[in-house]
């Protein structure tokens, strides 16, 4: 196996596979190598959590836009991702009560919808919960889980339909550079030469 590739994706679980229809989707030409098989690695051992509970906005504004895309999966990607919004809760002590209200301002200045619970609220929403008075509780309705194995299998889908070439089986040993930068990936089938490797 010697080949050409705009990029070279290592790894084919869930972000190596969607990252790979992104590119993909954008008209280059993807080869994703997998050691394994796609979707084995820790993709295979993943709950999978759909949430949006982050402190930095950025992963914020990251978490809502993968949302949406879960969401809407089969317009946007094409297939099941098996997603259930069951709402997504997060706990943490009183004293850092101060926290928890940044973090949810941040959140719902990028637009994601949560918000705090009172105690009787959170007893109603998590019934035998001890406690809830020595708690602040942040609850976010839209969000849930997925299934990863039926994601990442819907994500290397559509970048095959968008042209990529997904290889099993396939480990990479090394890379390749010239003039100081990586111009592609030497497995143990062949070499692949590529104008970028996302690994």
């Amino acid at each position: 196996m010697n080949e050409t590739a705009d990029v070279v994706v290592i790894g084919a679980g869930v972000m190596g596979a969607s990252t790979a229809f992104r590119l993909a989707e954008r008209g280059l030409k993807v080869t994703v190598v997998e050691k394994n098989f796609v979707g084995s690695g820790s993709t295979a051992k993943s709950s999978a959590i759909i949430r949006q509970h982050y402190s930095n906005e950025i992963t914020a504004r990251m978490a809502l836009f993968s949302l949406r895309v879960f969401q809407h999966f089969d317009e946007v990607v094409g297939g099941e991702c098996g997603f259930r919004p069951t709402g997504f809760l997060v706990l943490a002590s009183a004293e850092q009560a101060a926290g928890m209200e940044a973090n949810i301002a941040l959140q719902r200045a990028v637009g994601i919808q949560t918000g705090l619970l009172s105690p009787e609220e959170l007893r109603e929403l998590a019934p035998g919960l001890a406690g809830a008075e020595e708690v602040v509780a942040a609850y976010e309705p839209e969000s849930g889980y997925a299934d990863p194995v039926l994601t990442t299998t819907a994500f290397m889908a559509a970048a095959r339909r968008l042209g990529a070439t997904v290889h099993q089986q396939t480990e990479v040993t090394g890379l390749r550079f010239s003039g100081g930068r990586v111009t592609g990936v030497i497995t143990n089938r062949g070499e692949i030469a590529a104008g970028a490797v996302v690994n």
